[in-house]
């Protein structure tokens, strides 16, 4: 093969691709089809010791409004969008046992406002398999959350986080079920 079969011919113009964006779902459809699937797709992940505006514009980049919070390959918990545009570093700021911590918006830190492990309510990866995405919208009217985490048992008992459910990209996409079904 000679090298100039490697490039592309020459164009006074060119584009980008369009993303593919996730098909609309039915309420009827599978619950794992709303799921993002961690075992296929990249968690995003930050550190705790991450600033919490270095860690938005991540989010912002990244077009995600929740990102894992590990250490090495130990998840401490989540932060989403609404954590830290919210109420959380104020109350950060204003709690008086946090001595010794920062007093100033800059030095708030992922780990200071995080959501821990601990205090998570994960869904179960097999009942998520066998719910439907009408199941997980009721799920998600009947809780606050923005996000559901989606855990399966591991080796030796741990819990493995397998997927991610979100509230905002579930809507969006019974939205556009419904938009095709009225295009009809």
């Amino acid at each position: 093969m000679n090298e100039l079969s490697f490039y592309a011919a020459p164009a006074a113009r060119a584009c980008l691709p369009i993303p593919e964006t996730a098909p609309p779902l039915s309420p009827g459809a599978p619950a794992l089809e709303a799921m993002t699937d961690l075992a296929t797709a990249a968690a995003h992940v930050v550190t705790p010791g991450r600033q919490i505006d270095e860690a938005l514009r991540d989010m912002v980049a990244l077009g995600v409004r929740l990102l894992l919070v590990m250490d090495d390959h130990d998840l401490l918990g989540v932060i989403t969008a609404s954590d830290i545009i919210g109420e959380r570093p104020i109350q950060f700021l204003q709690d008086p046992f946090a001595s010794g911590k920062p007093l100033r918006h800059a030095d708030v830190t992922v780990e200071d406002i995080m959501t821990p492990v601990a205090e998570l309510r994960p869904l179960r990866l097999a009942a998520v398999a066998s719910a439907s995405v009408a199941d997980v919208a009721a799920l998600f009217r009947s809780r606050p959350d923005s996000h559901l985490l989606v855990a399966d048992d591991g080796p030796s008992g741990r819990m493995v986080i397998r997927g991610i459910l979100s509230r905002r990209r579930l809507e969006r996409r019974l939205e556009g079920h419904s938009a095709g079904r009225a295009a009809r």
